[in-house]
């Protein structure tokens, strides 16, 4: 490495003699890398979160496990990743319903900010879930997020809330709906101010009769059912107690769809919405949004799944209306054989105010990692549509084999395109704990800075955030990009999770060619999102950074697809404040 610094000392075209003291500190810091593991600062609000004990069966002391529907499941536990004992669930021979595991319920205080983190690896998607309940003894289960499989991987669930006023207990669910396992370890709840919890939406419930008030005839007022295609469907109108409640049963299933319905309630193009209800099911039931456009013509739209619950949840989506829209209501459908209850149904009318949408559709093209393929092979495309593209950069990867050396790093900049960080090292910042977290996202922006280039914009690496990532992320960086697919909208934009299109080698054109239609149809932004550029030396396969390619023909494709669209393109600082002016 030294050697490496002198030849670049003297050679007269390194043109920011900042960029070598970038390498000699890059270097010294490598080892460092922010390694310390995230776990709690203080007193963990959650008891034995090391799994020293547990039933015969497997599981945990304070924990619980519960089924519904058809499928088997089993326990176990094994050496700690982080700390303690690591808890495992499988489940194997799935037909319907839900497998949950459960945490233990712990005390809260109103007013007060909560973080609840954990590790885990997964062989298939799961669901984290947050009960809150009240000093009434009220409960809610409340859908936070999917998260992805990730095999043999470690990476971390987190959610962070502040307590409401009436709330006693919080509890944490896992919900696995398919054949698979996930591994927890090290849990932990604690309070914390150092978390980003977004305020709650205000908006006005525009659902006709949602607490379902029976009418005349037993049944809810401004509510109908709707059955088409080939199979049985059963409707009733129930009761839980006081609280009514919407059900489904489809039978011998083979086409079309059963719901309930309400009437369609007066929109426009971009309204933005918040839609919620509280569901059971054995089954996965899309979440459709229903338009009448001005021609007459009638449009749906998949704003989400709910997936099998065995216990009431409450699920919540966002969604846009479309160009020509004049009437929406958003209903769940039931499209295989299966029961579907369903109840609190809420659509808030949440669009901002000002105009509806911005005055022309934005794409800015982004690198992750800074291989040396995407400079070999990508700037020779982007150069021939004078395209500058965005390059997240991770300094300590900087003259190392693979990546972009300093003078590379000079000439992109120098030739208009940008550099945005990407932590430090290419850590999974979700897993570190603050003082580890807050060098990568400071140091990962700063030491670029002393290279003289502006940094304004980051993306984590892997694409993982949390409120933690994103508490400090506000701290340093104008915008934070996630991998949460989307088109980002004036109405959806949340600058600290940017919405994407992640290409590699499996993305087809009809993938390309939709993304960049919506873009035009909404006046959107479409950040596209790409790692290494052209064929992979074997060596890359043990480096630990993602493993996502796409061949140089294809960039060729996309960006020539992208050149036809007649799109504007920007770097994503300078798209950011295109849109801010509008």
């Amino acid at each position: 490495m030294r050697r490496k610094i002198l030849t670049l000392l003297r050679n007269p075209l390194v043109l920011v003699p900042p960029l070598i003291i970038l390498l000699g500190i890059g270097w010294q810091q490598y080892t460092y890398a922010g390694r310390d593991l995230s776990l709690p600062s203080g007193a963990n609000m959650l008891p034995d979160s090391s799994f020293a004990s547990a039933d015969p069966m497997g599981v945990p002391t304070g924990w619980s496990v519960a089924s519904s529907g058809i499928s088997h499941h089993e326990t176990s536990r094994t050496k700690g990743y982080a700390s303690g004992y690591s808890y495992k669930l499988r489940v194997h021979d799935y037909q319907n319903g839900d497998v949950t595991t459960a945490s233990p319920a712990v005390s809260v205080t109103p007013g007060t900010t909560y973080l609840f983190k954990d590790y885990y690896t997964a062989t298939a998607p799961f669901s984290l879930l947050v009960r809150y309940t009240d000093a009434n003894g009220a409960s809610q289960l409340r859908f936070v997020r999917t998260y992805p499989a990730t095999a043999n991987t470690w990476s971390t669930t987190s959610y962070a809330f502040t307590a409401h006023a009436g709330q006693a207990k919080v509890q944490f669910v896992y919900r696995l709906t398919a054949n698979g396992s996930i591994t927890l370890n090290g849990p932990y709840l604690e309070p914390r101010q150092n978390v980003y919890v977004a305020p709650e939406p205000a908006g006005i419930n525009t659902v006709p009769n949602s607490p379902l008030l029976q009418d005349a005839y037993d049944a809810p007022q401004d509510w109908s059912t709707y059955h088409s295609g080939t199979s049985s469907a059963d409707f009733a109108y129930q009761y839980a107690g006081s609280m009514p409640f919407l059900e489904v049963k489809v039978h011998d299933y083979q086409n079309g769809e059963a719901k309930w319905q309400y009437p369609p309630q007066p929109t426009q193009a971009h309204e933005y919405y918040q839609f919620s209800f509280d569901y059971t099911s054995d089954v996965q039931v899309p979440v459709v949004a229903e338009y009448v456009l001005q021609n007459g013509a009638r449009q749906q739209q998949t704003i989400g799944e709910a997936l099998p619950a065995g216990e009431w949840t409450t699920a919540t989506y966002q969604f846009e209306t479309p160009v020509g829209a004049t009437s929406v209501f958003v209903s769940a459908p039931l499209k295989h054989s299966g029961t579907l209850s369903s109840k609190a149904y809420n659509l808030l009318r949440m669009t901002r105010p000002g105009a509806a949408s911005w005055r022309q559709p934005l794409v800015s093209i982004t690198f992750d990692d800074g291989w040396q393929l995407s400079y070999a092979n990508a700037v020779p495309v982007l150069q021939k549509y004078g395209y500058d593209a965005t390059f997240y950069i991770n300094p300590a990867a900087i003259e190392t084999p693979h990546f972009m050396t300093a003078r590379e790093l000079s000439a992109l900049s120098s030739a208009g395109n940008e550099i945005g960080a990407h932590g430090y090292d290419h850590d999974d910042l979700t897993a570190l704990d603050n003082s580890a977290l807050d060098y990568q996202l400071y140091n990962g922006r700063n030491y670029l800075r002393k290279a003289g280039f502006t940094v304004t914009d980051a993306a984590t690496p892997y694409g993982r955030s949390d409120a933690e990532v994103q508490w400090y992320a506000r701290k340093y960086f104008t915008t934070l990009r996630s991998t949460e697919t989307g088109v980002n909208t004036r109405q959806n934009l949340d600058p600290y999770n940017l919405k994407v299109l992640y290409v590699n080698d499996a993305t087809s054109s009809q993938t390309i060619a939709s993304a960049l239609q919506q873009a035009k149809d909404t006046n959107g932004w479409l950040i596209l999102v790409y790692h290494r550029i052209g064929d992979v030396h074997p060596d890359y396969k043990s480096l630990p950074v993602e493993s996502s390619t796409t061949t140089t023909t294809a960039l060729r494709s996309q960006m020539n697809m992208l050149h036809t669209s007649g799109i504007r393109v920007l770097p994503v600082s300078a798209a950011y404040a295109e849109l801010e002016k509008q």
